[in-house]
């Protein structure tokens, strides 16, 4: 995998099963299912289908969490229902052999004063951290043992 090239699933390929046919007319090794796309949202992923296209084209797949994913949001209906979907999603991907799960890092919000802006995540920096830990602590207990590891990218701070 170290020298791996892949891609990022495409508006071109409106289907999983078109951007591993794809991958494997371009001779790349995988695609990154990105759940901005409703094919690849966890909920209408078939394991076995994956399978198959992994076997058929020899490739693999690896996982980029929506981008609005905010599991440190302080509204706790909405960051457990982001704890939640990327549980669903680390289960997914282990049962995929997906060595990779990508995510951003949410900016936060900024409440804007006249003389300034306030980044909430530091006005509110121990409960940012609390979440933060809430996230590790959840993603170490769910990989336990696999071989998928989370990878943070495109973040600014």
């Amino acid at each position: 995998m170290p020298n791996d090239f892949g891609m990022p699933f495409l508006l071109e390929t409106p289907t999983i099963a078109d951007a591993a046919a794809l991958c494997a007319e371009l001779g790349l090794s995988f695609v990154e299912l990105n759940m901005n796309f409703p094919a690849c949202q966890a909920e209408r992923l078939d394991v076995q289908e994956l399978y198959t296209l992994k076997r058929k084209y020899g490739i693999y797949f690896t996982i980029h969490l929506e981008e609005g994913c905010d599991p440190f949001c302080f509204n706790l209906g909405v960051r457990r229902a982001w704890l939640e979907s990327i549980r669903n999603t680390l289960t997914i991907a282990q049962a995929i052999d997906a060595p990779i799960v990508n995510m951003h890092l949410p900016k936060g919000d900024y409440i804007t004063l006249p003389d300034r802006k306030v980044h909430m995540f530091e006005h509110y920096n121990a409960f940012y951290q609390e979440t933060v830990m809430e996230l590790r602590d959840m993603c170490q207990q769910e990989l336990e043992g696999s071989g998928t590891r989370i990878c943070i990218e495109n973040t600014k701070g």
